[in-house]
């Protein structure tokens, strides 16, 4: 019997126009998250983003919304990077998906190491590895093969 992934419950804001764009696109960004992530942070945010999306004349709404923890811990990362919200970094990725561009299937492995913990210091390093499909190995009984 298959064992189903606990999902945290957390929620986003967004302006009120992209709301219904994220209930519509939500599962579409889940699916294709490794690829918009790879997007994002290989672009160069200006600070003037931020303030387009926290001053916004029509609001913010908020979504409640329900992640597996490795799609919570990569949205985290890269907006933790990229010094930004998640839910601007989703704001970021609905313009993207608006455009409609060609979406490349992506693999992505997140790893969080800890270098160092103490009572004065902690040290953690966040990885993601993005690979596209057709170049990521996947094992299956000890073997390599390619999908």
């Amino acid at each position: 019997m298959l064992q189903q992934k606990t999902k945290l419950k957390t929620s986003i804001s967004l302006p009120q126009q992209y709301l219904p764009l994220w209930q519509y696109h939500a599962s579409q960004i889940t699916d294709n998250l490794p690829f918009y992530l790879k997007t994002l942070q290989t672009k160069n945010f200006r600070p003037i983003g931020l303030k387009t999306f926290n001053i916004c004349p029509e609001g913010i709404s908020r979504a409640n919304v329900y992640w597996e923890q490795e799609i919570y811990d990569q949205l985290h990362a890269v907006a933790h990077a990229l010094r930004m919200s998640v839910s601007h970094l989703l704001w970021n990725i609905l313009q993207i998906v608006t455009k409609g561009i060609k979406v490349d299937k992506v693999f992505s492995n997140y790893v969080l190491l800890r270098k160092k913990w103490s009572k004065s210091i902690f040290i953690l390093t966040e990885v993601i590895h993005f690979a596209s499909r057709k170049n990521a190995r996947h094992r299956k009984n000890g073997q390599d093969r390619r999908p």
